[in-house]
């Protein structure tokens, strides 16, 4: 839909004109409308979703019109689309404009699974010179999910910085990449950048790899020079929950921690770890007098959790 020029020029004219003339413009030429339709017309092809794959070109074309709203009810239609669309989709992560290419991986990101052939440009985009192309591409990959994985590995084992970091990030909600990705990431947990560092240990501890290098690497990244990069050590472990045990002395130590989110966060995983990290209980004991209010919480709620019952209740236990 396009509304002619001389409609658009008689709406558009000045408030100052005659008062005449504007009730003439008002009764005798429409108001312009194409915005609306197209608005109109891109929500109900989201609707129709995969049935309505006959909009995809015009869906295309529209991705790349010069008004905002229109590009972004288009990525919309063609992601709900879902695989008829990809192609185009996969042509729009080229363009020179950055918003478009933004739209479109967003659009890739609703596609999830279906977008699977859209990897290896995805892939080339966690180096795209616009922060959020980049962004955008690496929740694309993680939608797209096991698809995905071994281009992420490759970029995790291969490449460096921002495009390393994102890879890793990508992988976080993909669950069966446990097994496949933890070589990759325990190298990655021993980069030069603490970022690298920092993103290898939240993403091992969110796809919960539970190997022993593992949470070797993880307990010995409590002890890195950088404060972030050991608060994901301690938050990673928390995720691990119980089968953390083996790192529990390294948790008790960084209950001494310099920085008060560390100390915080180790205590609360010793809290979700339980019985199993009765060693540290004294060191608990005496954070709960930290000078900082939410550290002496987080200390007594681990107590809480981990301290055995009273003889009584374990006598019942024991007849139960």
């Amino acid at each position: 839909a396009r509304d002619s020029f001389w409609r658009k020029a008689a709406w558009s004219l000045p408030r100052r004109v005659p008062r005449r003339l504007q009730l003439y413009i008002l009764r005798r030429v429409r108001q312009p409308n194409a915005p609306f339709l197209h608005h109109a017309a891109a929500q109900a092809l989201a609707i129709l979703g995969p049935d309505g794959k006959a909009a995809v070109p015009a869906l295309a074309q529209a991705l790349r019109d010069n008004r905002r709203e229109v590009r972004w009810d288009a990525g919309v239609a063609l992601g709900r689309i879902g695989e008829e669309s990809v192609p185009e989709l996969i042509n729009l992560l080229g363009d020179k404009d950055p918003e478009v290419r933004l739209v479109a991986a967003f659009a890739l990101t609703a596609a999830g699974a279906a977008a699977k052939a859209a990897v290896p440009a995805l892939t080339q985009r966690l180096n795209d010179e616009s922060e959020p192309v980049r962004d955008a591409s690496a929740r694309a990959l993680g939608q797209i999910g096991v698809s995905a994985v071994p281009a992420l590995i490759h970029v995790i084992e291969h490449g460096k910085g921002l495009a390393r970091q994102r890879a890793a990030r990508a992988l976080m909600p993909i669950f069966p990449a446990r097994r496949l990705a933890g070589p990759a990431l325990l190298a990655m947990a021993q980069d030069e950048e603490p970022a690298s560092r920092r993103q290898a240990i939240e993403t091992l501890g969110a796809i919960h790899a539970t190997d022993e290098a593992v949470i070797r690497a993880i307990a010995f990244a409590l002890k890195d020079i950088d404060p972030e990069v050991r608060l994901a050590a301690a938050k990673a472990l928390g995720e691990l929950s119980w089968k953390a045990q083996p790192a529990v002395p390294a948790l008790a130590q960084s209950l001494q921690d310099e920085a008060a989110a560390v100390r915080e966060a180790s205590a609360g995983t010793l809290g979700r770890i339980g019985r199993l990290a009765q060693s540290a209980i004294p060191e608990l004991t005496r954070l709960a007098q930290d000078k900082e209010e939410f550290v002496r919480l987080a200390a007594l709620g681990a107590l809480d959790k981990i301290e055995l019952p009273t003889n009584a209740a374990r006598a019942g236990d024991l007849k139960q």
